[in-house]
């Protein structure tokens, strides 16, 4: 982001013109309840704006401004016993991932993509029948080159709540067309359709769809804002026909825990989406502990040099799973070009770059995929995004590049290394679905140890019910508080019990301003290693004193390695609802991506139900018994 649009920001708020608080709040309240929660909140003065997804509606507050406390929002809850959680929507100063470049002149530059893209062509793949949404501050649907593939009849306009999805451009602001654009460039590389003479190189997944959803806008003192709550409707949208949903833009904000309605969204869409085999969610990376990279459900990509090096802007993120170009079609060349709408005169831009243009490569190289293979579960996509990156044509890079436990090399930026389409839609043609997704949480510390300048952290990992453990590693999730003197000279890792070291956060990752307070880290560079044993996580500071440090929590995420019928199963509610200190307990939370039944916390209740009942009626015959065995393994998306 030019210097010019942050000392604007800065000023705005100095001069308070802007809030991060708007007046509106989200209320999770059951559909059932919604007439009368709503005429409860009518009398307070609020008035309905929308409805997220089932359960999740957002209200709006005539006059309020401002923040509000932690006894407002409790307040707001006990006007009627019905409103289950409220939190505050925010707006937020959103900054795409993109930089203006000064490279070659508009045709100059090599039009052919690397990263195996051309290969996959040769399979006949383009990402037709594939449906891609655009979040972003709108995108020119006119334009000659992206008009055939513009589904206008699933765009939408969350900021506005219209049809109309086009930027807006303020062409009386001209520092700001390039921000209007954004959305425009970002679709050129996914979808546009342009020939070979024409000065736009086509997109990757050049017949694909793209579903437009405007969810911020121009203010003209500050740049581009977006509100929560447009997000999470955003990220909710037609998830029955949208495949993947592509947000290149980051927030500002760093150490950010995610709202509760944007959490619920994420997890539904996996589960729900795409007919139950899941929505993929692909962002950029972006300031270290951002809310919506650290979820499961997110897939985070990361930018690389034409040459293989590491960009300026990009840094370490543990959350990171593969990475794409961000400067050129391959490595061999330099500058890329997009299409345009700010041009009277032209339709192409070669001003275009960074993790934006990584976030629109990794999201059409997907549409690719799932072309070759339109059964593929999300996680099915996430694996073979493991299994398609690759480290060796990376240069002197690839040096940095260290193998976990599993034998999978990972880097501190580059996250398995970068994407290679051709191999992604080969190994899709033939893909083995995996098995369902487990969790297990340690809550209980088996060791701790502290001093002024390091803190310790172990958490012993048992499965202790081998049929509802998450045996091998996926993802592994840490909630931390980290409050310390001197915050630039502060560090975070965490350590498997196969040894493997993966760095949360890098010294100067945290600023003076920074709130580091049970703020939920991801890290997925455990990939396929064992998730049993002790799990060690480090707080240290070279340079002052640590006042404050803690892990509440480790959850492991990740597939089943025990063969259907290997383990017994009829003590699995134990699992559930009681676990000796020191040891992992299956999460309640989470559910088969697939699945059409209650989640298991709904399930555990009635497990419990039914166990008490063969207790008191074990006599009455064998066949009761038999009906009170049948149990089931909790599972999650």
């Amino acid at each position: 982001m030019p210097l010019r649009y942050t000392l604007v920001f800065l000023l705005a708020i100095v001069l308070g013109q802007i809030s991060d608080y708007t007046d509106k709040l989200f209320f999770k309240v059951n559909d059932e309840d919604f007439e009368h929660v709503s005429g409860v909140l009518r009398k307070e003065d609020y008035t309905f704006v929308s409805q997220i997804i089932s359960g999740i509606y957002v209200f709006q507050k005539r006059g309020l401004t401002g923040k509000l406390s932690e006894e407002d929002l409790q307040l707001i809850k006990s006007y009627d016993d019905k409103i289950q959680t409220v939190e505050q929507v925010r707006r937020w100063h959103i900054q795409p991932t993109s930089d203006g470049l000064t490279g070659q002149n508009l045709g100059v530059h090599d039009s052919r993509y690397g990263m195996g893209i051309g290969d996959a062509w040769n399979f006949s793949m383009t990402g037709e029948n594939v449906t891609l949404g655009v979040l972003d501050v709108g995108v020119d649907i006119t334009h000659p080159y992206l008009l055939d593939n513009i589904a206008q009849q699933l765009s939408w306009n969350y900021d506005s709540n219209t049809s109309d999805v086009s930027p807006g451009y303020q062409r009386s602001y001209g520092e700001f067309l390039q921000l209007q654009d954004h959305g425009t460039n970002v679709c050129g590389l996914l979808s546009a359709n342009s020939n070979e003479s024409a000065p736009c190189a086509k997109g990757v997944a050049f017949k694909s769809k793209l579903a437009i959803i405007k969810v911020a806008h121009l203010d003209v003192k500050v740049g581009i804002l977006a509100d929560d709550d447009n997000i999470a409707g955003g990220l909710a949208h037609r998830t029955d026909t949208i495949s993947v949903y592509v947000n290149a833009f980051t927030y500002r904000n760093t150490f950010r825990n995610l709202n509760f309605a944007t959490e619920v969204v994420l997890e539904q869409g996996t589960r729900i989406g795409r007919q139950g085999k899941g929505s993929m969610f692909v962002f950029p990376s972006a300031k270290i502990g951002g809310g919506l990279e650290n979820k499961i459900h997110t897939i985070v990509v990361s930018g690389v040099n034409p040459n293989g090096s590491v960009p300026a802007s990009v840094a370490s993120n543990a959350a990171v799973l593969t990475s794409a170009l961000a400067y050129s079609f391959s490595l061999m060349s330099a500058g890329m070009s997009t299409t345009a709408g700010i041009y009277s005169d032209r339709k192409c831009t070669d001003k275009f770059g960074g993790t934006s243009a990584s976030t629109a490569f990794l999201s059409g190289i997907l549409a690719l995929v799932l072309q070759a293979n339109p059964g593929l579960s999300w996680r099915d996509v996430m694996h073979i995004i493991v299994q398609s990156s690759e480290h060796e044509s990376l240069k002197s890079e690839s040096s940095n590049f260290t193998p976990n436990a599993a034998g999978k090399y990972f880097h501190a930026m580059f996250g398995f290394g970068l994407i290679n389409a051709e191999k992604a839609v080969s190994l899709a043609r033939t893909w083995t679905p995996v098995g369902n997704m487990f969790a297990v949480t340690g809550t209980h510390l088996s060791q701790r140890s502290c001093n002024d300048m390091s803190c310790s952290f172990g958490f012993e990992i048992k499965c202790a019910h081998y049929c509802s453990c998450a045996s091998t590693v996926e993802q592994v999730q840490v909630s931390i508080t980290c409050h310390t003197s001197n915050p630039k000279t502060t560090s975070v890792y965490i350590t498997s019990p196969s040894g493997t070291k993966s760095i949360l956060v890098q010294e100067g990752q945290i600023s003076t301003k920074d709130i580091v307070t049970d703020v939920l880290m991801r890290s997925v560079n455990f990939w396929g290693e064992n998730a049993t044993g002790l799990w060690i996580i480090n707080i240290s500071i070279t340079d002052g004193t640590i006042f404050n440090a803690n892990v509440s929590s480790i959850i492991i995420s990740g597939t089943n390695a025990i063969a259907s019928g290997d383990m017994p199963c009829e003590e699995l509610h134990k699992s559930m609802t009681a676990s000796p200190p020191g040891q992992a307990t299956v999460s309640e939370d989470l559910m088969d991506s697939n699945a059409k039944t209650p989640k298991p916390r709904e399930k555990s209740a009635l497990e419990a139900t039914i166990a008490v009942l063969f207790l008191v009626c074990i006599l009455i015959g064998s066949i009761i018994f038999f009906y009170l065995n049948a149990d089931h393994a909790p599972v999650i998306p």
